[in-house]
């Protein structure tokens, strides 16, 4: 796999939204646009001093429905959201359908 190649597929693997998730959240993952699973979204530590010290992580495992096995990490910072695959399955035209929504709890 080229270089670009691996830029390319990248926006698929990760992904974030400045907008913090003050009250937590959920991040929805979707396959070929039918919802893959519900990842939570911790609510950032907002008495840090600063952005490292304001970061709550969470880690999940799931599968799609032909047994391919999916990680991920999703920070929560007073900056944002980030989030990234870990373990995905090797076949890019997977990997090419996977997307994602942020949905903020509102209270």
């Amino acid at each position: 796999m080229t270089a670009i190649e691996k830029k390319q597929l990248k926006s698929y693997l990760e992904g974030s939204d400045s907008q913090p998730a003050l009250n937590g959240g959920y991040l929805y993952i979707y396959l070929n646009n039918n919802l893959l699973t519900i990842v939570s979204i911790p609510s950032p530590n907002l008495m840090a001093d600063n952005s490292s010290q304001s970061t709550v992580e969470n880690d999940d495992e799931f599968q799609d429905k032909d047994g391919n096995d999916y990680s991920i990490i999703v920070l929560s910072s007073m900056y944002g959201i980030d989030w990234r695959l870990d373990t995905y399955p090797e076949d890019e035209n997977i990997i090419k359908k996977i997307s994602y929504e942020v949905k903020r709890n509102e209270y």
